[in-house]
């Protein structure tokens, strides 16, 4: 990725979580629909701000728990609403590479998190693409400030 789309990835991603944190949905909709829409317009930044936000994930994570070693892992617990333990197969695809994509950049291999990346982005479903944007977001703002991102978590 060239500078150029990791400068447009980070600004999209920024602007983005200040709407989300500002709670203006009808904004937010509407960016993302430019983003995620079969014909959108912005169609074509979805891979930076996809590849900006997954990258921040796993800095982030990485951040928080120190240096891992070398027998160190990563593993995700995926639950849903009513807090049971759901199949990370059982999500759609884009959401299913993400979350892939975060855990390869975890256990630095660049290149697999490329292919998962490729993947979200090149899903044909506009919805799967948009609710791997949203928990991207999700993830990120929660990282970036913990306490609202458990607040928010318990109101879901």
């Amino acid at each position: 990725m060239t500078s150029i789309d990791e400068e447009l990835g980070r600004a999209i991603a920024d602007r983005l979580l200040n709407l989300l944190r500002d709670a203006e949905v009808e904004a937010l909709a509407t960016e993302l629909g430019t983003l995620v829409g079969r014909y959108g317009p912005r169609r074509h930044l979805l891979r930076p701000l996809l590849a900006q936000l997954i990258a921040e994930t796993a800095d982030r994570v990485r951040e928080s728990t120190g240096p891992m070693g070398e027998c160190g892992a990563f593993a995700v617990d995926v639950r849903d609403d009513g807090d049971q333990a759901v199949d990370m197969d059982e999500l759609r695809p884009p959401m299913r590479a993400m979350l892939r994509a975060v855990l390869a950049l975890l256990s630095d291999h660049p290149a697999d998190a490329e292919v998962q990346l490729d993947l979200a982005v090149a899903d044909p479903n506009p919805l799967g693409r948009m609710d791997a944007v949203v928990h991207a977001l999700l993830w990120v703002d929660g990282l970036r400030d913990p306490h609202r991102g458990q607040a928010a978590g318990s109101k879901q």
